[in-house]
């Protein structure tokens, strides 16, 4: 390779422009980066960009090391533990039915025992990427299937963990009972040790890389994987499981939903070397000897993920539209076969398994969001007798009880975080209004645990010991959200005392004008100034854009959003009652709370000595 800088540059730029068309005809990015790879590698006549793959080997291991460390960093006990039995069988009976079907079905092709562990790792286990990408795509997030599926899916993120770490004395070629027994040992050893760090000690892991800064964040936890994953693999387990478990680790600590933002632009371009080089690797002309096993393994698949969509659903009370939905979601196939396809590469085992494994994720991954979006018709060809009815055009049936529509692993799918804050004696929020907490708009607390009740809080609701506070946060605000926590520790909390306003000789001007940047210094959610008034209390903040409802020093109030509106209290308050009944429920609902607010914030003009007025707020 005679320049190095320039062949990884290439790389990228034709992964990056065949995933790009990819997106543009509705389809994942994973089989295009692949597709690009078996193009221009050396196998295939034409334009060759590197002779041998193995000089991109290293960089593709890191690659892998962070699409399993990113996959742990998502992984919640919490979200395993709250789906209860019904998720560990739903869980369980799909694992059962995939994983034994891949067996089987790697018995009768007959290429080898280690290769029969591989091939029913592929069969068995589902993309996650594709699948969340997927539930986001078809607009189904509200659908009472969504969090059985992600409930699935972080089922299979724990047998993963065990798989990875049965699998790699397998692969090893490890003979003898005592040297098999030996090295299963120590892989599950290594396994139990990191399971217990993640569930007990992430404490310990926490101050280690929590610095504060987001440059050192990511070097450190970046490290903390890698090296991790290289631990394993020296002790005798496997790099991949190691990787796993590093970002469980890091996952107990809180620090979760910080870290995925931070390492997901990291994780897309070495993921993105990953699956080029995997391409690279594969031999077109192996595909056609191939293609009657990848078809029949398609084929398979799609039957046993029918069957076990159909017993999730029987499970959770669900109807045919539902089981529909789950089976083609979850047939997708991408990430994790590839994986395991490299883990075979490396060990030497027969080379069909690699182009089996790459023409399978092709397939699988451009039929299941075609079939997934016409999931009606599987729908209306399952058995009545076992399924309730469906009717055709609803996207689900009435169901005898009531179901959560977002659970908490949807929710950090979705770019956002549930984090409870328990309130202790002798904290300064103790006894302030839930308003006065001061969250950015992209947080709000969701409800108030309080002893045996759930209270559902509003902006003027106490705040008591004892209770905990459920705050539901964008991942963009969660630095801020953990900030503020010092100060509902130790002070101060709520807003400042209002400073004394001189009294005016003449009415407050009322004004409304478009918002203009010369108009309101800060952001229009967070004010500091505006008609060059400095912002004394910021009284409530908009949810659905950005917008406040704000004092001015010198006595008026001001609206800050589309429009800005500043006035006196009873000329702000006239404006918003006459626009109230708008057709927009956004625009009402706001202005609704501006006639509430402002209602409630009295100033009691009394004159003092230097003719200005006390101002309170209560």
């Amino acid at each position: 390779m005679d320049n190095e800088l320039a062949v990884l540059g290439a790389a990228l730029l034709l992964a990056g422009l065949f995933a790009r068309f990819g997106r543009r005809i509705g389809l994942p990015t994973i089989p295009f980066f692949i597709v690009a790879g078996i193009i221009f590698g050396p196998e295939t006549p034409g334009i060759v960009i590197l002779e041998d793959p193995h000089e991109l080997e290293l960089l593709a291991t890191v690659g892998l090391v962070l699409l399993l460390f990113h996959l742990g960093v998502e992984f919640s006990v919490n979200e395993l533990i709250s789906g209860g039995k019904r998720l560990l069988w739903a869980g369980g009976a799909y694992i059962a039915l995939l994983f034994g079907a891949g067996m089987v079905f790697g018995w009768a092709l007959g290429w080898g025992t280690r290769e029969i562990f591989v091939i029913a790792g592929m069969i068995g286990t589902s993309s996650t990427a594709i699948v969340t990408k997927l539930i986001l795509d078809l607009k189904r997030v509200k659908n009472p299937e969504t969090g059985m599926i992600l409930g699935i899916i972080v089922v299979e993120d724990v047998f993963l963990a065990f798989y990875l770490a049965l699998l790699q004395p397998i692969l090893s070629g490890t003979e003898g009972a005592a040297e098999i027994a030996l090295s299963i040992a120590i892989a599950f050893s290594f396994l139990i040790g990191l399971f217990s760090l993640a569930r007990w000690g992430s404490r310990l892991v926490r101050p280690f890389i929590a610095t504060g800064d987001s440059e050192l964040t990511v070097i450190m936890v970046v490290g903390f994987g890698i090296f991790t994953a290289g631990f394993a693999h020296y002790a005798g387990a496997s790099d991949a499981v190691g990787a796993l478990l590093a970002g469980m680790v890091v996952a107990g600590t809180g620090l979760g939903h910080r870290i995925e933002k931070l390492l997901v632009p990291l994780r897309d371009v070495f993921a993105a070397i990953f699956f080029f080089w995997f391409g690279l690797t594969i031999a077109p002309s192996d595909m056609g000897a191939i293609a009657p096993a990848v078809i029949a393994a398609v084929i398979v698949t799609f039957i046993f993920n029918v069957i076990a969509g159909v017993v999730a659903a029987r499970i959770y009370g669900y109807g045919r539209i539902e089981a529909s939905n789950t089976a083609l979601k979850l047939v997708s196939r991408g990430e994790f076969e590839l994986i395991l396809a490299s883990l075979a590469i490396a060990a030497g085992l027969d080379a069909r398994v690699a182009a089996f494994a790459a023409f399978y994720v092709l397939i699988l991954s451009i039929l299941s969001p075609i079939f997934s979006a016409r999931s009606e018709v599987l729908a209306r060809m399952l058995p009545k007798r076992i399924l309730p009815d469906y009717t055709v055009g609803k996207a689900a049936i009435e169901l005898e009880r009531s179901e959560p529509l977002i659970e908490v692993g949807l929710i950090r799918r979705l770019g956002a975080e549930t984090v409870e804050y328990p309130v202790k004696p002798g904290y300064a929020v103790v006894g302030a209004h839930v308003r006065d907490l001061d969250l950015p708009r992209e947080a709000l607390v969701s409800a108030i645990v309080r002893g045996d009740e759930v209270v559902a809080p509003r902006g003027s609701t106490l705040i008591r010991t004892g209770d905990r506070l459920h705050i539901l946060v964008r991942r963009e605000a969660a630095r801020q959200v953990e900030d503020l926590q010092e100060r509902w520790r130790t002070g101060p909390v709520g807003p400042p005392p209002r400073p004394r306003r001189k009294m005016r000789g003449t009415p407050p001007i009322f004004t409304v004008r478009p918002v203009d940047e010369h108009a309101v210094l800060g952001e229009l959610d967070d004010p500091k100034q505006v008609l060059e008034q400095a912002v004394v209390a910021r009284l409530r903040v908009r949810r659905d854009q950005p917008g406040a409802l704000v004092a001015l020093e010198d006595g008026r109030y001001a609206v800050t959003g589309p429009l800005l509106i500043a006035g006196s209290r009873d000329d702000v308050t006239t404006y918003a009652r006459r626009r109230v009944n708008t057709s927009d429920p956004e625009q009402r609902a706001w202005l609704q709370t501006l006639v509430g607010a402002l209602a409630v914030d009295i100033f009691d003009a009394a004159p003092t000595a230097d003719h200005t007025c006390g101002v309170r707020a209560d």
